[in-house]
């Protein structure tokens, strides 16, 4: 028989990585929101957030 160790690692940081995943996403909506509250079209400021985020700005 084969003894498996390390799953509750795994899961902790699984767990981890999807709140930061949900972390990110809320940051972008409110980004988003902040953009087209100052007159910005939605779908530019969607661009414009994507590109500051894969630019680490």
């Amino acid at each position: 028989m084969i003894k498996v160790t390390g799953l509750e690692t795994l899961a902790e940081i699984i767990e981890s990585n999807n709140r930061i995943e949900k972390a990110e996403r809320e940051i972008k909506k409110m980004r988003i929101a902040e953009l087209v509250a100052e007159g910005v079209d939605k779908e530019i400021a969607k661009v414009m957030v994507q590109s500051f985020i894969d630019c680490g700005l």
